[in-house]
């Protein structure tokens, strides 16, 4: 995990926030590992059967590895400004929440299971940027909506949130 603090201001509702979260290297590995060896089976599968027409499923096989494999192990960033907490995945997962619609900012404990693994999931009425077992910052908005993001920061994350909804 990766993390700076900026602090642009005197008070800690001024304070710039920004989070870095990866995937441990084992799982970097299983996931790398496991998208070879299909795209293997696949090309094996493809190439036997003689018939041109079944090679096509080897790059569709390999552009669903890369874009499954991308959206478990990319980075992802949580951005807390003195307006908007910023979530992001790949390049096209981002979420943008403005300050004023947190209805309730609150630690969790995350069990990748319980939304489906690693990586960015949508389960449990929530989209959730999981990278383990952990803590976690779960943001709840006054439009309904819910959002989970682990990281070892988590109670400071929820206190700077906090301390801006009180402020603002």
């Amino acid at each position: 995990m990766r993390s700076s603090i900026n602090d642009r201001g005197p008070g800690a509702t001024e304070a710039i926030v920004h989070v870095v979260e990866r995937q441990p290297r084992w799982v970097v590995f299983l996931v790398a590992s496991a998208m070879v060896g299909i795209d293997v089976v696949v090309w094996c599968l493809a190439t036997s059967s003689g018939d041109a027409r079944d090679t096509v499923a080897i790059p569709v096989a390999v552009a669903v590895s890369v874009i499954v494999a991308a959206l478990i192990v990319a980075p992802q960033t949580l951005t807390v400004t003195p307006d908007a907490v910023c979530l992001r995945g790949l390049l096209f997962v981002r979420v943008t929440v403005s300050r004023a619609d947190v209805s309730r900012a609150a630690v969790e404990q995350v069990d990748p299971l319980k939304y489906g693994g690693l990586g960015v999931r949508a389960a449990n009425g929530a989209l959730a940027f999981v990278t383990g077992r952990k803590a976690a910052l779960r943001i709840e908005t006054h439009s309904r909506r819910c959002y989970v993001f682990t990281t070892e920061r988590a109670e400071m994350l929820v206190e700077l949130i906090a301390d801006g909804n009180r402020g603002g």
